[in-house]
C-alpha cells in the first residue's frame, strides 16, 4: 500500500506518517509540501490513497483535487482546518471520499482510512447486478445504461450497490451510511445527500427532477427500475 500526503505543515506530515506506519507497517508513505509537487508526485507514483490538505501555499487544495479527479479515481481523504459546510460540500462534490477537519483524533482518522481501503478492495464479485435496464458491474464500478458507460467513485459505487440490491425498495439514509462507513458518522445525512446528487448527475437526464433515484424525505432513497 502506498499513501501520498499533500500537506505543507511538516509536523502534521510527521504525525500522519508515524501513525500510518504503526497501523500499516508495510505501507509506503510519501509526501509533498505544495499542490503542484503533489499533483506531479501523484501522477508518477499512482498511490492507493491521497491525504490532502486544502490550505496549500501555491494552489488551493480543492483545485488540486479537481485536477487529480481529471485523471484518477483513486481514493482521496481531505484533512483540513476548513470546516465550513460550503468547503465540505464542495470537497465531496469534487470527488473526495472522506472529509476530516483539524484538529483531528488520530484513531478516528485511522478508522476513516481503514473504511476507505475496505471500500477500495471490498468489491470483488464480477457478477452483474440488474435492475430493469440498469446493468451494474460491481468489480469495475461501472454502470451500463442507455447506451452509456458510467463510472462511479468508490463511495458512489457503495451507495449505488445498496440501491440496486434493493431495487424498487427504500433504503434508509442510516443503512446507506452503515454500508459506507460501517459505524456512526458525523454529518452522514449531509454527506449521503451530496453523494446522491453526484450519482444523479451521472445517471439522470434531469438531476433536478430525478426519474430513477427517488428521495423519500426523512426516510431514505430508492432506485426505480429503468424500463
Amino acid at each position: 500500500m502506498k499513501i501520498l500526503i499533500i500537506e505543507d505543515d511538516a509536523k502534521i506530515t510527521d504525525i500522519l506518517t508515524i501513525n500510518l506506519k504503526i497501523r500499516w507497517p508495510k505501507a509506503v508513505v510519501i509526501s509533498a509540501k505544495n499542490g503542484k509537487e503533489g499533483i506531479d508526485l501523484f501522477g508518477r507514483e499512482n498511490p492507493d490513497l491521497l491525504i490532502l490538505d486544502l490550505g496549500l501555499p501555491d494552489i488551493d487544495g480543492l483545485d488540486v483535487l479537481r485536477q487529480i479527479r481529471g485523471f484518477s479515481d483513486k481514493p482521496v481523504l481531505i484533512l483540513s482546518v476548513r470546516s465550513d459546510e460550503a468547503d465540505v460540500v464542495e470537497g465531496l462534490e469534487l470527488g473526495a471520499d472522506e472529509y476530516v477537519t483539524k484538529p483531528f483524533r488520530q484513531m478516528e482518522l485511522l478508522s476513516r482510512i481503514q473504511c476507505i481501503l475496505r471500500r477500495q478492495h471490498g468489491t470483488s464479485d464480477s457478477k452483474p447486478m440488474i435492475c430493469g435496464y440498469f446493468n451494474y458491474l460491481p468489480a469495475k464500478r461501472r454502470l451500463l445504461f442507455d447506451g452509456r458507460e458510467i463510472i462511479f467513485t468508490m463511495t458512489e459505487a457503495r451507495i449505488f450497490e445498496e440501491l440496486i440490491k434493493n431495487c424498487g425498495r427504500t433504503v434508509s439514509t442510516e443503512n446507506l451510511a452503515q454500508a459506507i462507513w460501517g459505524a456512526d458518522y458525523p454529518g452522514s445525512n449531509e454527506a449521503i445527500h451530496v453523494y446522491i446528487s453526484r450519482i444523479r448527475k451521472k445517471v439522470e437526464k434531469n438531476p433536478s427532477c430525478p426519474q430513477f433515484i427517488i428521495n423519500l424525505p426523512g426516510i431514505g432513497y430508492s432506485l426505480e427500475p429503468a424500463e
